[in-house]
């Protein structure tokens, strides 16, 4: 093109992306580089056009608070994620306060799983007063699920926080019949129990 016809071919391509983005379901980023704040900021308008968008997993990706936070201050209304996984990564008390942020807007989503980060308490206690009154899992338990394995993942104190957010919700694991704890520091001692 010339440039003559700028806004013409941005709103094509603006269509275009709708379209391709629109459809897809499940976004896995596992094994990305580190990403940064534009990064975030991205991907955060990008996901908004992803209407049938359910899960994203961000898991262990090396967030830290400022691309956590860039992240969800660009997503709208308009993004449908229900599953966030932001599990894994160096989340601290700024994070959490995105992630709180967050939660009050999203009609959708049901599940936020940020266990495993740099929270401290005093992040943990904010996230779990956040969701309160919502059907929205901290640790990636969902609804239907029956089974939940958080053996071996190095849980600690803030993270037993998260838990007893998530077990004292039925909505959010009435299904569980079974849960594993084992080897985890959830008490701040490494034990089998």
């Amino acid at each position: 093109t010339n440039g003559a016809d700028k806004d013409a071919v941005k709103e094509l391509y603006r269509k275009m992306s709708i379209n391709q983005l629109g459809g897809i379901e499940k976004l896995d980023f596992t094994g990305i580089e580190i990403p940064t704040v534009e990064d975030m900021e991205q991907l955060g308008r990008c996901l908004n056009l992803c209407k049938n968008l359910k899960t994203c997993d961000l898991q262990g990706v090396g967030l830290i608070d400022e691309t956590c936070r860039a992240l969800l201050s660009t997503l709208t209304d308009e993004a449908h994620i229900e599953e966030l996984s932001l599990a894994g990564n160096k989340l601290g008390l700024e994070a959490a306060r995105a992630v709180a942020a967050y939660t009050r807007v999203s009609g959708s989503l049901t599940c936020c799983n940020v266990l495993r980060n740099d929270m401290d308490v005093v992040a943990a206690r904010l996230l779990v007063e956040a969701v309160k009154d919502k059907n929205i899992s901290l640790c990636g338990i969902k609804s239907d699920q029956t089974e939940a394995v958080f053996s071996h993942q190095g849980l600690k104190p803030p993270d037993a926080i998260l838990l007893a957010s998530d077990l004292s919700k039925a909505d959010v694991s009435g299904s569980l019949t079974s849960l594993d704890l084992r080897y985890t520091e959830l008490c701040g001692v490494n034990g089998d129990r």
